[in-house]
């Protein structure tokens, strides 16, 4: 499995938690442990950004 696959695979799975949060379920450590994940394969800086699991899913907040 390459990259890409990697992260579609874990975009499927992000979304499925953010479903459940959105339905009531405390999944936020699960959504934060695949959302580091996801940047760690992107290279991006999690300190240098802030993000909204709140808004939608998990878009970046201003």
């Amino acid at each position: 499995m390459d990259k890409t696959e990697e992260i579609e695979l874990m975009n499927r799975h992000l979304e499925q938690l953010i479903k459940l949060k959105q339905s009531g379920y405390r999944c936020d450590q699960e959504i934060s442990k695949v959302l580091g994940k996801m940047h760690e394969y992107m290279g991006v800086d999690r300190n240098q950004q802030k993000f909204s699991i709140e808004s939608g899913y998990g878009s970046i907040a201003a």
